[in-house]
Formats: structure tokens, C-alpha cells, sequence
């Protein structure tokens, strides 16, 4: 039955624009849509049973194992990670993952959509620039 649920989810997540990944308890890749393989530059095949922080490094919020204890007592997270590219390029994402529950409060699996932050810091950076140097000119 929860296979069932899952793969129903799974082709619901397909649909979605967003970049989505579904993922164990312990972390590991069950399933990501088109949106994300384009954005992780991996197909879901190539994913599938790895652990998500393979490539989604930490950036500076701690240890996977202390993040997705995180997730799990409380049941959501939100953070910034680097993707790490087939290439070693890296890209910041804004991750947001929340538990899924069965109907008795079970946790079942982890779901997250993911959001390429790359051009937000770029811009950021830029008016920070720009702000310091007019604060500098006579």
C-alpha cells in the first residue's frame, strides 16, 4: 500500500514545476522530478538510493547527520546548500523539506522543493558593491 502512495506521489511531484526530491528517513534520494534533474544535472535514475548530501553540501548549518535529525524531530527545515554539479561546479539552493506523515503520525518520508538561489546571492553581492561604494565617496 505505501508503495502504491509513494509512486502516486511520485508522478504527482512530475508534474510540478518546482524542483522537488522525495527522500527516505535516512536521507536518502527516492525520487527527484524533471525540474530538479535539470537543476542537479543528474537524472533520478543516476539519484536514486543515494544519500541527499552527496550532493547537497552544508553551507555552514552543521553535519547531514545533525540536519537530517533536524528535519526529522522537527519535522521541517529550511536552509541554503551548495549543489555539487557533475562538473564540481557548485550553485546555491534554498532548500525547503518537510516530513511526511501517515495518518497516525507516522513519519513516512521527506519531501523538498529546492529553489537555485545562485542569481539572488549575485544580485545581493552586487548592490552590497554598489552600496559601499557610495557610503566611500567624498
Amino acid at each position: 500500500m505505501l508503495n502504491q502512495i509513494i509512486d502516486g506521489v511520485e508522478k504527482a511531484v512530475d508534474l510540478v514545476a518546482t524542483p522537488m526530491t522525495i527522500l527516505d528517513l535516512k536521507g536518502r534520494i527516492e525520487h527527484i522530478n524533471p525540474p530538479n534533474e535539470e537543476l542537479l544535472g543528474r537524472s533520478a535514475d543516476e539519484l536514486r538510493g543515494r544519500p541527499i548530501f552527496d550532493i547537497l553540501l552544508p553551507d555552514q548549518q552543521g553535519q547531514p547527520e545533525a540536519l537530517l535529525g533536524s528535519i526529522l524531530s522537527q519535522g521541517w527545515l529550511r536552509g541554503v546548500f551548495q549543489n555539487v554539479r557533475p562538473d564540481g561546479t557548485l550553485v546555491p539552493v534554498e532548500v525547503t523539506a518537510e516530513v511526511v506523515r501517515s495518518s497516525t503520525g507516522e513519519p513516512r518520508w521527506i519531501i523538498a522543493s529546492v529553489r537555485d538561489v545562485g542569481q539572488l546571492i549575485r544580485l545581493l553581492e552586487q548592490l552590497s558593491a554598489s552600496a559601499n561604494s557610495l557610503v566611500t565617496q567624498p
